[in-house]
């Protein structure tokens, strides 16, 4: 299953504009490559979303840690120089994980209100079974 593509398909629902691997560059070229530039105009937020179904996410954790300096500082005077009005945005990350590994990174952003985590199978399988529930039934 191709996850980008179903958080792409899930932002442009919430009436997103989304740039996917939208290239933030510095003086000498490309500084860094994020799955997704979103902006929201309704709620003024320029929202930088990264997906991923890794177990390891120590790289992503970094990132977002260092948001300002990974993405913001370059990313917000790069829109504004292309005509897009983000001067007085907010800054937000979106970090889409799978279930097994949002505790740990929600843990370390849980007082952070610039960075949203979410799970991945929320999104693409938005319904539960119920399993338990049809074993305990016999079979007719």
């Amino acid at each position: 299953m191709d996850f980008e593509s179903l958080v792409m398909n899930y932002l442009a629902t919430q009436g997103l504009f989304l740039s996917p691997q939208f290239s933030v560059c510095n003086g000498s070229g490309v500084w860094s490559c994020p799955d997704f530039i979103a902006l929201d105009f309704q709620s003024r937020e320029i929202q930088v979303v990264e997906v991923t179904t890794a177990y390891n996410i120590a790289d992503l954790i970094k990132k977002i840690q260092n948001r300002e300096e990974q993405w913001f500082k370059r990313l917000k005077p790069q829109l504004v120089a292309k005509g897009i009005p983000v001067e007085n945005w907010q800054n937000v990350v979106r970090a889409f994980v799978s279930r097994d590994r949002y505790n740990d990174i929600q843990s370390r952003f849980e007082s952070t209100p610039d960075v949203r985590v979410e799970v991945i199978e929320d999104i693409a399988f938005p319904w539960k079974w119920p399993w338990d529930q049809w074993k305990a039934q016999p079979n007719t």
